[in-house]
């Protein structure tokens, strides 16, 4: 056999820069941002937390992959934008991936690591969650004096026969419903659930008794000359949502106002109602 060796393509000049093509390159790769989100990971000490948080009931002697590993090669590629399995038997010769997940060899197959995340239970779920809280408790130097968590649901399109989904009216299509927990920009909680439910559920499901709680806030539309006291009453039962915000300069506390002055107030629109119906 004739051991042959290209020679590089010349291209024409460009501002006096010589333009060639070579075939001796060697291995390379276009997603360089994995080695960022190895050192976004190292200082974060995210991967190495999950991966003790995860039960590995394998024989060590027989293993090739380590759990952290896993982690890693999948953690990077669904932040890559691989989300499909299938993905990772091209990906796991991808130089730049393997000296993401410190390994300079093949990484794991795409049925291995389905094998691996086929092992994940409810009792995975919940300490992969205490992983994440820790990381929010460990983000603040000192305590805040005051958490904020937003609760809020969105959909997770599905395109085969997996159970528990469902069609959802609003989003239009078949898909999982998650609820979502945020303080801030930080991820407390993903709940994975069907979209055969209202995206509100678990607000009262508990205790099956009406919940109401009310806040303030100060709030000026670009109108208005200086900013204005809001009060917010957040009420679930079982009709579902029932928010209410009262624009007020009164200095009383908010449930007080409320119930006082703001439900007697609307009790004379019961009456304009009974007009309004009698008379039509």
């Amino acid at each position: 056999m004739t051991d042959c060796t290209q020679e590089p393509l010349a291209f024409p000049r460009c501002k006096g820069r010589r333009v060639e093509a070579r075939f001796s390159g060697g291995a390379i790769t276009s997603d360089g941002g994995a080695l960022l989100l190895r050192s976004a990971d190292r200082r974060l000490g995210l991967s190495a937390q999950v991966a003790r948080a995860l039960h590995d009931p394998r024989r060590r002697a027989s293993c090739t992959h380590d759990v952290r590993s896993m982690v890693r090669q999948r953690l990077y590629g669904l932040a890559l934008g691989y989300e499909d399995l299938n993905d990772q038997d091209t990906l796991r010769a991808d130089p730049a991936l393997q000296t993401a997940v410190d390994q300079d060899r093949p990484l794991a197959s795409a049925s291995t690591l389905c094998r691996f995340e086929q092992r994940a239970d409810r009792g995975a779920a919940v300490r992969l969650h205490e992983v994440l809280i820790d990381q929010f408790i460990a983000s603040y130097q000192r305590p805040p004096r005051r958490l904020i968590l937003d609760f809020d649901a969105t959909d997770d399109a599905v395109h085969g026969q997996q159970q528990g989904r469902g069609f959802h009216g609003y989003y239009d299509r078949y898909c999982f419903l998650p609820l979502y927990v945020f303080c801030g920009h930080r991820p407390l909680v993903s709940y994975l659930r069907t979209s055969r439910i209202d995206a509100a559920r678990h607000a009262f499901a508990r205790s099956g008794k009406k919940q109401r709680r009310f806040g303030t806030f100060t709030y000026a539309a670009k109108s208005w000359d200086r900013p204005r006291r809001v009060i917010v009453k957040a009420e679930h039962s079982a009709r579902g949502a029932n928010p209410r915000y009262v624009l007020t300069r009164l200095k009383d506390a908010s449930r007080d106002l409320y119930a006082r002055l703001c439900c007697a107030r609307g009790d004379m629109e019961n009456r304009i109602k009974e007009q309004q119906l009698d008379l039509f």
